[in-house]
Parts: C-alpha cells; sequence; structure tokens
C-alpha cells in the first residue's frame, strides 16, 4: 500500500481519495492545510490521519507519495518541495502555469529519484483504447471536443469577489481548469497539434470564463468549446471518411456511438469505471510497481506538449498570470540586481521581444530611444547561453561608444551566470584581442570591421555563433556598414538566430531576413517626458543656450542640425563663458569618452552634439534634450527624444522655434505621437 499525503483540503481532494480506495493501492495518512481547523473538518470522514499545517513536518513524514490539489499556481511549488523531500507527487491538472515548470520538475525528479504524475483524468481513460482502435482504419476529418461547467464560484465573482479559479494570481481561467480535458483528448487520439489558436470571453484580469480554440494538425483540426460561466450538454464528435463518432463527453466517457455515412449505428464497448479518478489512480499505482519507464516517459512527454500548446493558447488570447512576469524566472543574482535599480516593470519592447528571442526566433525590434532596447534583447539571449562553451553570441554595433556601452550593460548580467563578454572595436590592439579570445568567451561585442578581420583570421568561430544581434541595425544596414555585416553573417551557421534592434523604421527592408517576425512600437509615446519650444530668433538662439547653462541642476544635450552651426555656437558660447563643451565628429575615442564621463558627472552643463556623433551615446538620467533647431524629420524627433526620460525618470525636451512654419511644423509632430506641446519663457540672466 502507498502511504498517501493531501496537499489542499477541496472536494477535488475527497473524490481522488475515493479513486485510491477503490483502488486498493492506497492508504491515507496525512493532510495539509493552511489552518489546522480546515484540516480537521476535511479529515473528519477518514481515521488514523495526521494533520499538518506546515509543509515542512508534512513532508517529513513517512510518506510515499503526495497528492497535491492547493490553487493552480501553487502546484509547481509544493510539488517542487515534494520532489526535493525524496516523495513521488500526484500533481492535479494543470500541474504547472508554464511550459518551463514542468520541464524543471521533470528533470528535479529525475535527480532525485522519484516519479511525478498530472492528474488530468480523461488521459487514463481506458475508454480512449477502445476509440483509438475503433478509429485505426478511419481517415480523420475533425473533431469537435466540448466541456464546460457552470462554477460554484461564480455567484462570489458576480457579487465582486475574485475568487481562486478567475484569479491571474492562481493562474485560474476555463482554458486551464476545463479546457484542459479536450487538449489532451486530442493528444490521446491524434498525438500533438501542429498549430494552436484560443480566444475568450475574458474578465478585466485577462483571465478567461469560457473560449473556443482549434488544435491544427496536417490534414484536420480538433475545435474545443470550453467555459466556467456557463454549462454545455453538447456531445463531442469526430468527423471520419467512413462517418461520425458521438462521445457523450470528453471525459468520464459513458457511450461512444458511431453513425456511418449510410446511417448504420455501431455502438462501441465502453465500460465506466466506478469513479471517474479510479483509472488514473490505478494507472499512477502501476508505474510505482512496475517502474515501467517507457510508459511514464511517453507520460511526461504528452504532458509537456500540452503545457505547451496551453501556454500558446494563453498567449493568443492575451491571458497573463501573475507568474508570467518574466522576472519571476530570472536567477536571483538578476533579481537581486533589478530590486537595487529599482527595476519593478518591463518596458513594453522587453515585454514583447522576451519570448521570440527565448523561442529562438528572428526578430526585428523597432522601439524608441530610451526604451531599454539592450535589455530587451540581453535578457533572453543571456538566458539561452551556456557557460564554458565558447562564442555562442555575437553582438554588432555601428560605432565603437555604443559597443563600449552594451559591453558595459552585457558584463553585469553575464558575469552572475558565469559567462564572459569580451569587446573588439577598431583602435585597439588587434594582438591583445586576440589573446583575449583564447579565454574562450561565450559573447563576443564589437563593430563590424574589427569582428570581420577576425573572423578572416579564423579567431572568430563563427561556427559557433548561435544568434547575432545588430544593434542599431539601420546604421549596420548602412553603405559603409553592410558589407561587413552580410559577409560576417555568411559565414554563420544556416541554424543562426538574427535579432535586429533599432528606435527607427528608416532601413532598407530587402536587407533583412525572410520570415523575420516584426515588433514595432515605434509610435509608443513616453509620457514620462515633457515637450517644450521656446520662440526665439535665430540670431538670439546662442544666448538662449547661455541662459540655460545658468539654470540651476540644469543639464542638457544640445542638437544642432549642421556641424557648421554647432562649431559655430559652440565658439560663442565659450567666449560667453557658458559650461559648454562639443561632440565634434573629429574627436579622438579617448577624449570623447573623457567629455561624456564628465558630462555625466555634471562637470559640464551643456553637450553640442549632431544626430551623428551622437550615436551610440548612453546617458542614464538625463535632464533635457534640446533641438536648437526644429529636427527635419518626425523620426529625428523621437530619436532625440528618446535619449531623456529613459526606464520610466522624468525629462524634457525643448526645441528653439524661429519661424512659424516651423511652429506648424512641431504640432504636426505632435499631433502624430499625441504629445502635448507648451510653449515655454525662460527668465534667466
Amino acid at each position: 500500500m502507498l502511504k498517501l499525503g493531501i496537499i489542499g483540503t477541496g472536494q477535488i481532494s475527497h473524490e481522488f481519495i475515493k479513486a485510491a480506495k477503490l483502488s486498493g493501492s492506497y492508504q491515507l495518512q496525512a493532510v495539509l492545510s493552511r489552518s489546522l481547523t480546515s484540516a480537521q473538518t476535511f479529515a473528519k470522514p477518514y481515521q488514523d490521519v495526521k494533520l499538518y499545517t506546515d509543509l515542512a513536518a508534512f513532508l517529513d513524514s513517512p510518506l510515499d507519495i503526495v497528492y497535491i490539489a492547493s490553487p493552480n499556481s501553487l502546484h509547481f511549488q509544493h510539488a517542487k518541495q515534494t520532489i526535493l523531500a525524496g516523495k513521488n507527487a500526484i500533481i492535479e491538472k494543470p500541474a504547472v502555469s508554464r511550459p518551463e515548470q514542468w520541464q524543471e520538475l521533470i528533470d528535479l525528479s529525475i535527480k532525485h529519484n522519484v516519479f511525478i504524475f498530472e492528474a488530468a483524468r480523461n488521459y487514463h481513460e481506458v475508454a480512449f483504447d477502445s476509440i483509438r482502435q475503433f478509429l485505426a482504419d478511419k481517415t480523420i476529418w475533425g473533431a469537435y471536443f466540448t466541456f464546460a461547467k457552470y462554477s460554484s464560484k461564480m455567484k462570489a465573482l458576480l457579487s465582486g469577489e475574485e475568487p481562486n479559479v478567475f484569479s491571474a494570481r492562481f493562474s485560474g481561467g476555463a482554458l486551464m481548469d476545463l479546457g484542459i480535458y479536450p487538449i489532451y483528448a486530442a493528444h490521446t487520439l491524434f498525438g500533438t497539434p501542429k498549430a494552436t489558436t484560443y480566444k475568450a470571453y475574458q474578465l478585466e484580469n485577462t483571465i478567461d470564463l469560457n473560449g473556443h480554440g482549434s488544435l491544427i494538425y496536417p490534414n484536420f483540426q480538433v475545435g474545443i468549446l470550453t467555459g466556467k460561466n456557463i454549462n454545455s450538454h453538447l456531445p463531442s464528435e469526430i468527423y471520419t471518411d467512413q462517418g461520425t463518432l458521438t462521445l457523450n463527453s470528453i471525459e468520464s466517457i459513458k457511450s461512444a456511438v458511431f453513425c456511418s455515412l449510410d446511417g448504420e449505428e455501431t455502438i462501441l464497448p465502453i465500460q465506466p469505471a466506478q469513479h471517474p479518478m479510479l483509472e488514473e489512480a490505478q494507472a499512477f499505482a502501476h508505474i510505482l510497481s512496475s517502474k515501467n519507464r517507457l510508459l511514464y516517459e511517453k507520460w511526461l512527454d504528452t504532458a509537456k506538449n500540452v503545457h505547451e500548446n496551453l501556454f500558446a493558447m494563453r498567449q493568443d488570447a492575451g491571458i497573463r498570470f501573475e507568474v508570467d512576469d518574466d522576472k519571476k524566472h530570472f536567477p536571483n543574482p538578476w533579481k537581486n540586481t533589478l530590486e537595487e535599480l529599482g527595476f519593478t516593470t518591463f518596458t513594453t519592447i522587453q515585454e514583447k521581444i522576451f519570448e521570440p528571442i527565448s523561442n529562438g526566433d528572428t526578430v526585428l525590434g523597432i522601439s524608441p530611444t530610451g526604451t531599454g532596447k539592450t535589455l530587451a534583447y540581453l535578457f533572453p539571449s543571456l538566458l539561452k547561453l551556456q557557460p564554458k562553451k565558447a562564442q555562442q553570441l555575437l553582438i554588432l554595433a555601428p560605432n565603437t561608444e555604443l559597443a563600449g556601452q552594451i559591453f558595459e550593460v552585457c558584463k553585469i548580467w553575464a558575469e552572475p551566470l558565469g559567462l564572459t563578454a569580451q569587446l573588439f572595436i577598431s583602435g585597439s590592439s588587434q594582438k591583445r584581442q586576440i589573446e583575449r579570445l583564447k579565454k574562450g568567451p561565450e559573447i563576443i561585442i564589437g563593430t563590424p570591421g574589427r569582428i570581420f578581420e577576425l573572423v578572416k583570421l579564423k579567431k572568430i568561430k563563427m561556427m559557433n555563433i548561435e544568434t547575432i544581434i545588430l544593434d542599431e541595425f539601420d546604421q549596420l544596414l548602412s553603405d559603409s556598414q553592410y558589407h561587413f555585416v552580410d559577409k560576417i553573417t555568411r559565414y554563420a551557421p544556416r541554424s543562426h538566430q538574427l535579432v535586429y534592434m533599432s528606435a527607427t523604421a528608416k532601413f532598407d527592408h530587402n536587407k533583412i531576413a525572410e520570415n523575420t517576425l516584426a515588433i514595432n512600437i515605434d509610435d509608443q509615446v513616453l509620457d514620462n517626458i515633457q515637450h517644450f519650444y521656446i520662440q526665439v530668433e535665430k540670431r538670439d538662439k546662442v544666448e538662449l543656450l547661455r541662459k540655460l547653462s545658468n539654470v540651476a541642476d540644469f543639464r542638457g544635450l544640445v542638437f544642432f542640425n549642421a556641424l557648421s552651426d554647432l562649431g559655430s555656437a559652440e565658439e560663442k558660447l565659450q567666449y560667453r563663458e557658458a559650461n559648454a563643451v562639443s561632440l565634434a565628429s573629429d574627436v579622438n575615442v579617448k577624449f570623447r569618452k573623457v567629455i561624456l564621463d564628465k558630462f555625466k558627472e555634471h562637470q559640464i552643463t551643456l553637450l553640442l552634439a549632431t544626430d551623428l556623433v551622437a550615436r551610440g551615446i548612453d546617458i542614464d538620467s538625463l535632464e533635457c534634450v534640446v533641438n536648437y533647431e526644429l529636427p527635419r524629420d518626425l523620426e529625428t524627433y523621437t530619436h532625440r527624444s528618446g535619449r531623456t526620460g529613459r526606464m520610466g525618470k522624468e525629462g524634457s525636451v525643448i526645441t528653439f522655434i524661429s519661424h512659424p512654419e516651423e511652429l506648424k511644423t512641431l504640432k504636426k509632430y505632435a499631433s502624430v505621437r499625441e504629445i502635448i506641446l507648451k510653449n515655454q519663457e525662460l527668465y534667466v540672466n
């Protein structure tokens, strides 16, 4: 007899105990509940049962197997603790909220030499064996499976409460609780579908009350209907080239009747079990006694595929659980760093691009400057890397400044994972760079020219590269850089992943790989940025800059459309003893770094630049961007604006206006981007 422990004191646990008793293979030993009172109430029908309110003490008791029926989102942690305690686990469906949790439980159970089972009762119904055999000589043309039951918690929901079964915190909803049965049935009868869809009627918290979905196979589809705010009495049907098989239900099957195309009926010999959960209880006990690894691994694999389907269907419908907060799946050192940085939520680009990059898709990500694009691609890319396996990730940047900044950011997140990044840029010793490659960095960051030199020398082994990221790809695809980028990617394996990232959609689309998934949020409005304009005569602009430089705690990045205007303004400002320095294109790399460091440390008030020389500059907490003249187009205005107000911090953009037509154009920019423009005057000596 298997010594059985129970976690969760709902009605489903009573039902499993009944089935376990009928099987003759289990003996109830212990019950865990959050309160002693609820444990006592639950255990009244049973004898000689020990009651616990502490999980550690419960798992320390002499149990062989634990049935887990806590709220959905708690299944994973309870199962994990059960496995770590060396106990076998039966986890009520859905066993997990996300597919990677199931894989983690599998890996953990193997390590601790225990078994885990998902209690999705219809998967183990003997009736499906008869149905499979009957369908063996028929061509499947489609199926429609229904499972919808009006929840006893609907009254509480309608009165304004949020019961666990309708909670994002507890991974509730119709698809997870009931839709899983039709999905398991489809896997049992037809195998794994190649694609899925799901559309639902949802609460404000995105949890589904009911929905329709499709499981798409190469030559047919299985439609499903599920719901917790409706009762469905519809039968389930399987359509074949010879007729239709009708089941009274998709779980607890009691009848299966086949009606041929000419109207002849065949009744399949279905023998219902004494209890809906009896056959699964028997199946679990059989595996534990027989150690039939082949059958057991088939169950694990089916459950894995089912949970991948559930997750894809949730994504399709936009159903989000609290556990879907991707930071919860981050390594602890990352979580600590995020907490220290005050990082509470992902930006839109970080949230939308995480899954596609994680899945290995070729992705195009367009998002304004300041929305966290670097971390958007670093987070999922770094989590895919294997320590000690050299040269897996290549990140290309159009200039040395941006490459250096990516390198510094990457180190923060790579080192806690045991990963090493190295920087390879022009202007640095190639010999030293080759020496660094001998240390086997997993991550290579650099500019295309130098990277290509090292590829030609066979110092960078492109056949090892799994992912190539092109940051500011609109610049990398320009005439001066593209031939290097193209040659580098040609050395990579055919299966390599490409990630294109930029703040602008201005690029040659013919240079983008086919079947690229586009994630474009370049119309995102950063509402933490205030937009001002100051009307000023052209001849007075330099004096206005001087006045700005005298404003207490002011620091601004000043953009010029022409390099000649920048040089002239710098000369006049320095003559008037304003704290202003230019970042001209002829400034060498070391001096640029000195200037940028001083600006970041508030030792310089005004940093003068053009769009070209400002490429790759990343300044945290920049208070203000100043447009010395109206940007030539909306893209440029947006790109410049993104330099301030980064990661949710406050920022402002000031545009100097010298002509009524400029103001008209600026207002057009504002209307397209839904920006509120404010007319500002400056009263400073």
